[in-house]
């Protein structure tokens, strides 16, 4: 995996791909008979063989063509062909990063249970999970009709009439299947529900005793397997919580309970419980995604910020200890320092390619800077900060000092971030198209959107831009329209800053006829 997909030179003079890049295409296919999915990756024919395999796709096993498929399916004309073309581009698009589900994992147990008279049962595949899977991953179809929210809804009418069952005898099937229903409903702007089934999967691995991961033993296949689907749970606890205003519900048991406000954290270090995501030398799991690792070490650091400086109501805490900015701060450079170099992005270099893992992962980096300073950009009067050892409420000249310090570096830092979001996506649209991005993106390219909205009301982070406010929300609107394609959600995110847009120009503009 890399961020930079570069091409080399055969013998020959033709032009080959690098290995590792999804993405790109051979330049002179030889078999015509190769059919292009919807996320440019080629399979191979399944005249040719029983098996579609995706080449070159990061954590893409061997998709097997199995005769009863569409056994737990609706009756809809969805065929083979597209079935296992959605679930390659749903592998490569979230998976890579995401790995609520296991790729190698699930295409094993679907053919073992799919290719049984009577289904055997498997811990990585059930009917819901399925259905659940098509629903969200056809919105990566090129058929549009079937990329079409009414459609993918019958899947998911489908994958509900097998909840009661499935939670009376839970798996991890349960919680993946749960996870993206709620995931599906995020993408449909529909936040209650969504917020509803990430409930039940969240409880469900309660039940299924998650959190409890073994740490410092050598681990098996199956602990890696709970511990990547805990962790990816956590993480979209965490979103989902910032999302809809509520409080975040998961932690692993090696954490004890929250510290309470003023005091300082513990230091676990986010890389305390990360041996659980390194998969067992036995290859049953599939290779380590290491965007994956890294994506949950700074998701750890976005929850040390929301215990620390938001409320239960998502909103910025009324008293902020500055000290605890300070310490998220070093934790989220550490992340920086130690980023691996095929995860890292140089906006500078003009042969630049990016890949959907590196994208979401310097994403989560650039919103986590948003999180950490936003409070400063709120309206002064509405904060107070405690800075003393005994936790005194009051501002000596020290204290003044350093608030000063960190509002000047909230404006170098979240307003560089909010451009930096909409240049990955920029850059993501011209090389695969917003209509490929994970709904995840939705919220971050909102928060960016934001950030420059508090830029046009308040003008004091001028200085640290390279685009104007206005030009900046712009582009963050257009680009939630594009998304727009395939999530409603970023349809109802885009008209909520085009609202907030037209006020705060409105507000300028009569600031400037009274002067």
């Amino acid at each position: 995996m890399a961020s930079r997909a570069r091409t080399s030179t055969s013998p020959d003079g033709a032009k080959t791909r690098r290995r590792g890049d999804p993405y790109s295409r051979p330049s002179n296919p030889q078999n015509q008979s190769n059919v292009e999915n919807p996320v440019g990756l080629f399979v191979k024919n399944q005249c040719d063989a029983e098996l579609t395999h995706v080449e070159d796709a990061p954590f893409a096993p061997l998709v097997p063509y199995v005769p009863r498929w569409n056994r737990h399916l609706p009756d809809t004309d969805l065929d083979s062909s597209e079935h296992n073309s959605v679930l390659a581009a749903y592998f490569s698009l979230s998976c890579s990063w995401n790995m609520i589900v296991n790729p190698t994992c699930f295409v094993r147990d679907y053919a073992k249970a799919l290719s049984q008279e009577i289904g055997e049962e498997v811990a990585h595949y059930s009917p819901m999970l399925h259905n659940a899977m098509l629903a969200f991953a056809l919105a990566f179809s090129s058929n549009q009709a079937h990329q079409s929210v009414e459609f993918r809804r019958r899947f998911v009418t489908q994958a509900k009439v097998y909840v009661d069952t499935e939670c009376q005898a839970p798996t991890l099937s349960t919680v993946q299947g749960l996870a993206i229903l709620s995931c599906f409903h995020s993408g449909a702007a529909e936040l209650v529900l969504s917020f509803t089934y990430l409930g039940m999967a969240m409880r469900v691995s309660q039940a299924l005793n998650l959190e409890n991961m073994k740490l410092g033993t050598r681990l098996n296949d199956i602990d890696y397997q709970r511990a990547c689907v805990f962790w990816s749970l956590f993480s979209m606890d965490k979103c989902g919580s910032l999302y809809v205003g509520r409080p975040q519900t998961l932690a692993p048991s090696f954490e004890g309970p929250y510290q309470p406000p003023g005091t300082p954290p513990i230091d676990y270090g986010v890389d305390v419980g990360m041996e659980c995501l390194q998969p067992p030398p036995s290859h049953v799991s599939g290779p380590p995604n290491i965007a994956f690792i890294w994506y949950i070490k700074v998701m750890r650091i976005i929850q040390l910020a929301m215990k620390m400086l938001y409320g239960k109501n998502g909103v910025c805490n009324p008293i902020v200890d500055i000290r605890h900015i300070e310490y998220i701060s070093g934790q989220l450079e550490r992340w920086k320092r130690d980023l691996p170099g095929s995860l890292r992005i140089d906006d500078k270099d003009p042969d630049l390619h990016v890949t959907p893992e590196v994208t979401m992962v310097n994403l989560m980096c650039e919103w986590m800077h948003i999180l950490l300073y936003q409070p400063f950009y709120q309206d002064r009067s509405s904060i107070r900060y405690i800075t003393t050892p005994v936790h005194q409420i009051g501002f000596s000249d020290q204290d003044y000092t350093r608030v000063s310090q960190q509002r000047e570096r909230a404006y170098q830092t979240a307003t560089p971030a909010a451009e930096r979001i909409l240049f990955l996506l920029e850059k993501f649209d011209s090389e695969h198209g917003l209509d490929k991005m994970d709904n995840a993106s939705v919220q971050i390219a909102y928060v960016a959107g934001k950030i420059h909205y508090l830029g046009i009301i308040d003008s004091t982070s001028a200085v640290h831009r390279s685009m104007s406010s206005k030009d900046g929300m712009e582009k963050a609107i257009q680009l939630l329209r594009r998304m727009g394609s395939i999530w409603g959600s970023a349809v109802a995110s885009a008209n909520r800053l085009e609202e907030l847009f037209t006020t705060a120009s409105g507000n300028a503009l009569g600031e400037n006829s009274a002067s």
